[in-house]
């Protein structure tokens, strides 16, 4: 029995997505994320226009369809099997960070403020607590275009924002993800600052209005099964902190990796990580001997470190033990990619206060 032969169509798709360049892959990996069009824009730094050309092509060929669920202002796609399928033959290293950025709080001083906020619900408002002095107030913003959900702490003297809990951002590298949460924050901010306007409540935040200032770390966390052989050498890293938050997150099993402020050493980890994880279990054994003299190296550092040895001499050892840690991997075949976030699944109405799409939440 011979192969069904294939449609123009088919034949058509095929050839469209592999000559597709990286912005088009891009768009695509996004499409089939489940993010929007105007997200999706904003987030290739792309023309609405651009996207919109490069959705029609993956429509007339049957890659993605309309996903009926949406509505007509903020449509959503839902992408065919053989679209995933021609992304991951086509261009198997496009893919997303597998850190997970999170524990960015940003503040904004109140300047002036012309009364005491609107705590209407259809303002955001959730709650309230009276510690000594003022009451404080909790007003939340569901994410729009793909964007994680914030919460704002309304102080009277300071605004703080922060990404609500167990939710991954996915993005293609660290840097990106750290923008895409520092940019909702700040939507958030001016979309509290609107409403009370509309209230009749006018608050000045100054110079800081649209940037505000982190008054925390940043965190950067690392997936890799908890049973793998190099779980101890993730351990041994100066700084560095193991526990098992990707089980609040839906991966059974994993244990993640994380460190804090300086993304340096997290954006070369970033690539080792990947590689790491993606060895099969034949090889495993061979990769822990290969990582044993890397771990030695490890403790070493910590004892500079112990010693008050320089940051940057730190930093230094660090990044170079991650280039060792790359050429032996490298130089072993057989990767298959495992151990990143799981995709968040496509963005549906869902009521919050006002009408816009929530990215979800892990539960």
């Amino acid at each position: 029995m011979t192969d069904r032969q294939q449609t123009f169509q088919e034949v058509l798709a095929v050839h469209k997505v592999r000559h597709f360049n990286p912005t088009q892959q891009r768009v695509a990996r996004l499409l089939v994320e489940g993010y929007s069009a105007a997200y999706i824009a904003e987030r290739v730094g792309k023309s609405r226009q651009y996207v919109s050309k490069t959705v029609k092509e993956l429509e007339d060929v049957g890659l993605i369809q309309r996903h009926p669920a949406t509505p007509k202002h903020n449509v959503l796609w839902e992408p065919s099997a053989k679209l995933k399928e021609l992304l991951t033959e086509n261009f198997p290293d496009t893919e997303l960070t597998s850190c997970r950025v999170h524990n960015i709080k940003l503040s904004y001083p109140i300047l002036h403020q012309s009364g005491p906020v609107s705590l209407a619900k259809d303002a955001g408002y959730l709650r309230s607590w009276k510690p000594r002095g003022p009451a404080r107030h909790i007003f939340c913003f569901p994410g729009k275009n793909g964007r994680p959900d914030v919460s704002l702490k309304v102080h009277p003297k300071t605004i703080e924002g922060y990404m609500d809990a167990k939710q991954v951002v996915m993005a293609e590298t660290i840097s990106e993800a750290t923008a895409i949460i520092h940019t909702a924050i700040h939507e958030a901010v001016q979309k509290f600052i609107e409403k009370q306007r509309r209230r009749g409540v006018y608050l000045d935040l100054g110079e800081l209005r649209e940037t505000g200032k982190q008054s925390t770390q940043t965190h950067y966390g690392f997936p890799f099964p908890a049973t793998a052989p190099y779980a101890e050498t993730f351990s041994s890293i100066p700084g560095a902190v193991v526990d098992g938050s990707p089980q609040d997150l839906g991966m059974a099993g994993y244990s993640e990796v994380e460190f804090f402020g300086d993304p340096r050493f997290p954006n070369q980890l970033d690539r080792a990580i990947k590689s790491v994880a993606a060895f099969p279990a034949v090889l495993q054994p061979a990769l822990a001997d290969a990582l044993q003299p890397i771990t030695q190296q490890l403790n070493q550092i910590q004892i500079q470190q112990e010693q008050n040895q320089a940051l940057q001499e730190q930093v230094a050892s660090l990044t170079n033990l991650v280039g060792t840690l790359l050429k032996k991997l490298e130089s072993m075949s057989g990767m298959v990619p495992v151990g990143s976030y799981p995709a968040p699944p496509p963005q549906q109405q869902t009521p919050h206060n006002e009408p816009e799409p929530l990215l979800p939440q892990y539960q």
